[in-house]
């Protein structure tokens, strides 16, 4: 399901050594989608994808930010630098 891109959407991360789960919750807090993606670059481009079309993503919390959340926290702050989460 596509939502307006107006609409702000927030990201969670829950991060595991081989897959991290994802959701993502609008301002009221209703759940909007979930989906797991594997520890790599690519799958952390995959999950800010897929994650942007609920909405900007203005906010995430990533669990672990020092040991699995890591890298998908730098990947984060790259691509939003970039103004590639959508």
């Amino acid at each position: 399901m596509k939502y307006a891109l107006e609409q702000e959407s927030i990201l969670g991360v829950d991060t595991h050594l081989d897959v991290h789960v994802v959701a993502v919750i609008n301002q009221s807090g209703q759940l909007l989608g979930t989906q797991s993606v594997p520890t790599n670059t690519a799958g952390y481009f995959q999950l800010f994808q897929w994650a942007s079309a609920f909405g900007a993503l203005k906010r995430a919390g990533v669990e672990g930010t020092g040991t699995y959340g890591e890298l998908v926290s730098a990947v984060s702050c790259a691509t939003k630098e970039l103004g590639s989460w959508r």
